[in-house]
């Protein structure tokens, strides 16, 4: 899953930097690397592949340069379970990484890479929606305006209370704002207005929940061969064009076409 696409160690001592520095600048993203002692310049690159996601580590001696001894990821847009168009708004961002999902996805990064040898190639398009997860609720947190107000105790039970069941009964086609309602004693208004300050409707976030289930299944290489429309029954979806009208309205993407990416 994993290999060296450039080694210091096979060169002549006097060529290693510069031809470092001219493998980076031909890379997907270009970079520049300059030290004060070239003469004991060492550098390794190494390339993963997971499924359509791209992983590069790069380790090297003291330099300077953009990414030292880091992990880079590359990956479709297609593949971000996030709305068309909110990416383009972190360009240019810094990310914290030494807290929340930050330090779980750079810790996922370096298991990834140093693990190499536990892993089998089937394992791929798993891990690869794993680290697309990852990138998104980085990504997403990114994007909050703010840290909403804590709410007292009884409503933050009641909300979990209410999301638990969400997620038990997705399958269920029937599940919609009115029987979650129903099922906690309390008016769909006051369910409602438990959604308001995740500024996400009942029925968007049921509908989120069922996508990302069915998003997960599609990426699934064991599942390669259940029909789309069959998965997209699974998670409440009895109609195979409704699901793929909001698959696509999600992620900007035919479900069909998504299977293929995370497969590829």
């Amino acid at each position: 899953m994993i290999r060296t696409v450039f080694h210091s160690e096979d060169l002549p001592a006097a060529e290693r930097l510069a031809r470092f520095d001219d493998f980076l600048r031909h890379c997907d993203h270009p970079m520049a690397v300059t030290s004060s002692a070239p003469e004991l310049f060492r550098a390794t690159a190494r390339a993963l592949e997971i499924g359509p996601v791209s992983v590069a580590e790069l380790t090297l001696s003291p330099s300077v340069v953009r990414r030292v001894g880091d992990v880079c990821v590359r990956l479709p847009q297609a593949l971000l379970p996030l709305p068309r168009g909110r990416t383009e708004a972190l360009l240019g961002r810094r990310f914290p990484c030494r807290d929340g999902v930050g330090v779980l996805l750079t810790r996922f990064l370096a298991r990834l890479t140093r693990d190499t040898g536990t892993f089998q190639p089937y394992d791929g398009p798993r891990l690869g929606t794993v680290l697309c997860d990852l990138v998104a609720a980085l990504f997403t947190r990114a994007l909050e305006a703010g840290p909403a107000p804590a709410p007292d105790p009884h409503r933050r039970a009641l909300v979990s209370r209410v999301v638990a069941f969400v997620q038990r009964h997705l399958s269920e086609p029937e599940l919609t704002p009115t029987a979650v309602a129903a099922a906690h004693g309390i008016s769909l208004s006051h369910l409602h207005r438990l959604f308001q300050d995740g500024g996400e409707t009942v029925a968007a976030f049921i509908r989120r929940q069922r996508l990302e289930r069915a998003r997960f299944d599609l990426a699934d290489p064991a599942q390669g061969d259940t029909p789309v429309h069959a998965i997209a029954a699974r998670w409440g979806f009895p109609r195979a064009t409704d699901f793929a009208r909001a698959f696509r309205a999600a992620y900007g993407i035919p479900p069909t076409d998504y299977r293929r990416y995370a497969g590829s």
